[in-house]
């Protein structure tokens, strides 16, 4: 499946373009290539048609995980405005089965060809950890100097007031029911891909949500002249964050990342595209959350989740005991 334009010449002479999502399957009697339009009538200078595009691109990539990134800067991802969605995933996927353009097998392959597609359209370029011909975005690692401070409850529940006005964020969080400081923290983390230097958000709200580690670095310079207690300095060969290493790969923080989703309806769901050590946190949140709801070997979780919750101390003795029973062959990666 693939982006692609179509020339129209109007009745009064004008000639424009239009967006067209086709597919190309071999006519099996001619043995001729037949092109299936999928999706069309979207003109290539609508600014909704090209956002609406963008979103269905972003979309493909967070189901597939892919990253969209713009090879000319790599701190820089595509976003779309989400004013309209003119097409979704879904309706692809359906418009595809309906007219046999692409065989149910092959439907992730097209879906993952028409991503590339549309970020090629607009300039930017897509990570396939899957494809070994696929080029990973350069790294590019900052060190963030800010105020730090303790994320109190009352501090989350500050900044989600503050965040719920500004960005009209629906379900809102909410700042006045009994959130534990886990769910706060990760809903505020879900909507900090939202906000942008324009957005009118209180200094201790920015601060807040640097703290939770989740801003990009274009976000937070956009804000260092508008703010005083925010200062980012760019440098080489640094990290993002000091965090320990625990001996477990990205594969396998993902994996249980993924379980943990499915089997506890985490809401916000934990973003497997995140860094290493904000995937730690949020897997050791969600162990404690598991103690404190004595949620604990009942869970159906696979043994690799249940290894990494151990390995990051985010289980009991009693817990990782009876794991033991349960696993026969379960043992704790050394630190």
């Amino acid at each position: 499946m693939y982006l692609r334009k179509t020339p129209k010449t109007r009745k009064n002479g004008t000639k424009v373009e239009n967006y067209q999502i086709a597919h190309n399957r071999r006519n099996t009697a001619t043995g001729k290539p037949k092109t299936i339009i999928l999706w069309g009538g979207g003109r290539t200078d609508d600014p909704e048609v090209q956002e609406g595009l963008k979103e269905l691109c972003l979309s493909i990539a967070r189901e597939y995980e892919l990253q969209v990134y713009d090879p000319a800067d790599p701190k820089r991802t595509m976003k779309a405005s989400k004013s309209r969605e003119i097409v979704s995933l879904e309706e692809i996927g359906q418009a595809a089965k309906e007219k046999s353009a692409v065989e149910p097998n092959k439907l992730k392959d097209g879906m993952i060809q028409l991503c590339k597609s549309i970020a090629k359209a607009f300039n930017f370029q897509v990570y396939d950890p899957a494809d070994p011909k696929s080029q990973k975005p350069p790294s590019e690692e900052y060190d963030i100097e800010y105020e730090k401070v303790e994320l109190t409850i009352s501090r989350l529940r500050q900044a989600a007031k503050d965040v719920n006005t500004v960005l009209g964020v629906k379900p809102i969080i909410d700042p006045n029911s009994d959130w534990s400081v886990t769910r706060l923290t990760d809903s505020l983390r879900a909507v900090s891909d939202l906000i942008e230097p324009t957005d009118d958000i209180k200094e201790d709200t920015f601060i807040t949500l640097c703290n939770l580690g989740k801003l990009k670095m274009e976000i937070i310079k956009g804000f260092k002249d508008k703010f005083s207690r925010s200062t980012p300095i760019e440098k080489e060969n640094t990290i993002t964050a000091n965090y320990i290493d625990y001996g477990l790969t990205t594969d396998q923080l993902r994996a249980a990342v993924k379980d943990l989703n499915k089997n506890l309806s985490l809401k916000p769901q934990i973003d497997i595209s995140w860094k290493e050590y904000l995937l730690i946190d949020s897997i050791i949140n969600a162990g404690q959350d598991l103690v404190r709801t004595n949620h604990v070997a009942e869970e159906v979780f696979e043994e690799n989740t249940w290894l990494v919750l151990s390995t990051l101390d985010a289980l009991s003795p009693e817990v990782i005991a009876a794991l033991k029973s349960k696993y026969p062959g379960f043992t704790i990666k050394n630190t």
